[in-house]
């Protein structure tokens, strides 16, 4: 039952830190979500390894993040008052001209800013794939660590001795 009402507040903190993006359409909630949209008001993402793409013609007021890995991509002339983001290893993309106020909660985040007009070939690319990766994904090795050899665990660890 605490654990429940515990769950509960813990909910409620994290709504209500976001603000009234969550209250209203103007959100993104889950995890690996790829949208590119025009978007008005106060933007909420929630969740991790989303990739946003705000369009030309947007008007946001606010751009709040609570996740990790989540990447933002803010065209020009978007205007943007604040950005908040609750979380880590977030990367928004804002054009250079852009003047915002920022509150950055957690490890590795990072706002960008990027020349004007380099914005419009990564929109039309990632319209044409039907919101599918822009560029390909490099195979991963699965080399692994050589053995351990040795005794550098220390006695006792480990060997069923209480």
């Amino acid at each position: 039952m605490s654990t429940r009402i515990l769950m509960g507040l813990g909910m409620a903190a994290l709504l209500g830190v976001a603000g009234c993006a969550y209250r209203t359409g103007n959100r993104v909630f889950g995890d690996n979500v790829k949208r590119s949209t025009t978007w008005y008001g106060e933007l909420g993402i929630t969740g991790h390894l989303n990739e946003v793409i705000v369009e030309p013609g947007s008007k946001l007021t606010k751009l709040s993040i609570i996740g990790e890995g989540n990447t933002v991509q803010v065209a020009d002339g978007v205007p943007l008052g604040k950005i908040e983001v609750w979380g880590g290893n977030n990367t928004i993309y804002i054009p250079e001209n852009l003047d915002i106020r920022s509150d950055l909660v957690g490890k590795g985040n990072r706002i960008i800013p990027r020349p004007l007009g380099s914005f419009a070939k990564k929109t039309t690319e990632y319209r044409e794939t039907g919101g599918e990766e822009l560029a390909p994904v490099e195979e991963a090795t699965t080399e692994t660590a050589p053995p351990v050899t040795g005794t550098d665990t220390p006695s006792g660890v480990g060997d069923g001795t209480p």
